[in-house]
């Protein structure tokens, strides 16, 4: 089977200022509502729009402000004393509500100056981060109702929602690491039931399980197993048919696309080239986009092979490991965000 090449439709991103260097950060999640774009502006407080794209051309909503960090004693602050502390604004969407979403407010050195979780359109909550704001946090973040999920880099926390306020508890992995790692990795994701977590460790996949927590306190989440691999973790996502992980080869030159079932037994496992050397990876449902030289390739999980050749502007070209930031692909469509523009193909 060929495989189909697509151009896009590349558009500038609806931003509130100037194009050019006022962009900070950009990120982009796409669910059945739409397609969440999170931006910092310089000298702006970040935002979140809503858009979807109909009939060729995109509809967007106004720009809602992501709520500034309190202060110290908990109380309301203005952004005007975090904007140049703020950079990026990573997102989630809630496995069972599509509108529902987590943000974390990204320090410009990587850290984290905490978690807001609400509804779209209606309130809300804090979940301040539980480490200084110069060590990373929220990302990744994973949000499953009234639970989410994130690292500090050497332990996991699981929060839970209760009495109107989150509550985290924590498990540390420093015992657990894979040779040579000595911190947490950047993607992850939850068992469609909530049961377990799976986390990469670059080049492992750690496997947290719910647990009753020792004196009656709860629950917490044990690291309890280990999904070995002969290369580093490029990818991972539950999809309909199981959880699939993107492994990287030694060489780089290529992946290793593993299909695992409810129980994470392995089903199946595809060589696939990299059209180069292999970048990062994104999954979403039946569909892994793969990063080439130049070009996106899109792997379907039902047909074993690459549908689509999504060709990058030379101008455009999205760096290597920002997939997880900066392309989104749900049902038949890829959204790529790169350097103030935003990309769509449309694989049917």
């Amino acid at each position: 089977m060929t495989a189909r090449e697509l151009v896009g439709t590349w558009t500038p991103l609806p931003l509130l200022g100037p194009a050019g260097d006022q962009l900070r950060g950009s990120v982009i999640t796409i669910g059945a509502a739409g397609t969440f774009l999170s931006v910092c502006e310089k000298g702006l407080p970040p935002w979140v729009r809503l858009g979807r794209w109909e009939h060729g051309a995109w509809e967007w909503s106004a720009a809602w402000t992501v709520p500034p960090p309190p202060n110290d004693d908990g109380a309301p602050a203005r952004w005007s004393s975090h904007i140049d502390s703020v950079d990026s604004v990573w997102l989630d969407i809630d496995r069972l509500d599509p509108l529902r979403i987590a943000i974390n407010r990204t320090e410009y050195q990587g850290g984290s100056h905490g978690v807001v979780v609400g509804r779209w359109g209606g309130d809300f909550e804090e979940i301040r981060s539980p480490t200084d704001s110069d060590i990373r946090f929220g990302q990744p973040i994973v949000l499953r109702g009234d639970e989410l999920w994130s690292h500090d880099t050497s332990e996991l926390w699981h929060f839970r929602r209760s009495g109107g306020a989150w509550h985290g508890t924590s498990t540390d992995c420093t015992p657990q690491f894979c040779e040579g790692r000595d911190e947490l990795g950047w993607v992850a994701d939850v068992a469609p039931d909530g049961r377990w977590l799976v986390l990469d460790v670059w080049g492992c996949v750690a496997v947290f399980e719910r647990r009753a927590a020792a004196g009656g306190g709860g629950e917490r989440f044990a690291w309890t197993r280990t999904l070995a691999s002969g290369g580093s973790v490029e990818a991972l996502g539950q999809t309909p048919n199981g959880l699939v992980v993107v492994y990287r080869d030694g060489e780089g030159v290529g992946v290793e696309i593993v299909l695992y079932d409810e129980d994470l037994r392995v089903i199946r496992r595809w060589a696939v080239d990299g059209g180069g050397r292999a970048g990062s990876a994104f999954i979403e449902g039946r569909r892994v986009v793969l990063h080439g030289e130049g070009v996106l390739l899109v792997f379907d999980l039902f047909a074993g092979v690459v549908t689509h050749r999504l060709v990058l502007p030379p101008e455009l070209a999205v760096r290597r490991h920002a997939l997880s930031a900066c392309v989104r692909v749900f049902g038949g469509l890829v959204c790529v965000v790169s350097r103030g523009a935003i990309g769509v193909y449309e694989l049917a």
